[in-house]
């Protein structure tokens, strides 16, 4: 299933700004444009959300 908002540019309704990699196949079936924006970085926090009856957190992660 796609993602709504790349739905909603398919269709007609407007831009958005997304990874390219959440694009990619969308790019390669032409359903979508992509327009490089070159000068501008974006910054983007990341969250780890876990249950909280999870007791550990991932050995993996790391902070």
């Amino acid at each position: 299933m796609k993602n709504e908002s790349i739905r909603s540019v398919i269709a007609g309704y407007g831009t958005m700004l997304a990874s390219s990699f959440s694009v990619k196949d969308y790019l390669e079936l032409k359903e979508v444009g992509g327009v490089t924006v070159k000068g501008i970085e974006i910054r983007r926090p990341v969250y780890l959300c876990r249950r909280n009856r999870d007791e550990e957190i991932p050995k993996n992660c790391s902070f």
